[in-house]
């Protein structure tokens, strides 16, 4: 337990690295430790020591995280023994699946709240960039806004100018076209930006496609 505990201080290891040295600790810790072997189950990932013997003496002990058992700690003997106290192990052996399954669990749980608490680190970092982006989009349609403006109302007086030419007319036309489709983008920039609430209309789909 005193080696677990180690181990368990290195809270910058893999969970999946913490288990592979955890179970190869507990031989030792056995009566018969030439003969005994452990296994971790944990989900769909085994772990285990070479010789690990599913027909002999076996004892084990659940791994269980938030009232919900998520795999099992196993300790087997790869030859028969004789009768002890819970067939041929140690009851001292039993408190001491039971702890290490108990800090096996505490790990697992340590390790879920870490990766939730750097979710959520990662996602208000994704929140302040998206604000910051708003904000530049605000500033700039703004600036936009006015030139646009400008554009428009001077391309409507020269419209109404007498004697203008067909051509000039047409070329007009375009600037109004094409100032009114900046000043479209303008309004997107706004809306992603929160400046303007978004308006809910009928359309025609049709059109629309």
């Amino acid at each position: 337990m005193y080696n677990i505990a180690n181990l368990a201080v290195m809270s910058d290891q893999p969970l999946e690295e913490f288990l592979r040295q955890v179970v190869q600790l507990l031989p030792a810790a056995y009566l018969y430790p030439d003969i005994t072997a452990a296994r971790i189950v944990l989900g769909e990932k085994t772990y285990e020591t070479a010789g690990f013997a599913n027909d002999g003496p076996r004892q084990a002990a659940n791994i269980v995280v938030g009232d919900f058992k998520c795999g099992t700690i196993e300790v087997s003997y790869r030859e028969a023994r004789p009768e002890l106290d819970e067939g041929a192990f140690l009851i001292e052996e039993r408190r001491l699946l039971d702890s290490v399954a108990r800090e096996i669990s505490i790990i697992i749980e340590r390790k879920r709240a870490q990766a939730e608490q750097n979710q959520l680190h990662a996602q208000l970092r994704h929140a302040e960039r998206l604000a910051t982006i708003g904000k530049l989009a605000a500033g700039v349609a703004h600036e936009l806004n006015e030139p646009l403006t400008g554009i428009l109302g001077f391309a409507e007086l020269l419209k109404e100018l007498p004697g203008m030419p067909p051509q000039g007319a047409s070329d007009i036309g375009r600037i109004e076209s094409a100032a009114l489709h900046a000043r479209e983008i303008v309004r997107k920039l706004l809306l992603f930006a929160k400046q303007i609430r978004p308006k809910q209309k009928p359309v025609d789909i049709n059109t629309v496609v």
